[in-house]
């Protein structure tokens, strides 16, 4: 769930970085937003924070990044075989 909510987070925020200049920005927004959700859970009581959550985070951010490479390379008709 959370990968794919991050890779779903990335590909909606690129919409603001169209030439992929600053998407190290976008990455690191995303960390920070991962870690203080993480942290905020940990407040709750009933909830704990995971290492593994944060792994999914970013997991689903190269997704993300990786499908949005990957789609640039269909749409171009990039082929080097």
């Amino acid at each position: 769930m959370h990968a794919a909510t991050f890779a779903g987070l990335f590909l909606i925020g690129q919409k603001s970085f169209p030439q992929g200049k600053l998407w190290w920005q976008l990455h690191l927004a995303l960390i920070v937003y991962g870690v203080v959700m993480e942290l905020l859970q940990m407040q709750t009581g009933y909830r704990s924070m995971e290492a593994w959550d944060l792994v999914a985070d970013l997991s689903g951010q190269l997704l993300g990044h990786f499908l949005l490479f990957f789609r640039g390379k269909v749409l171009k008709g990039d082929s080097r075989d």
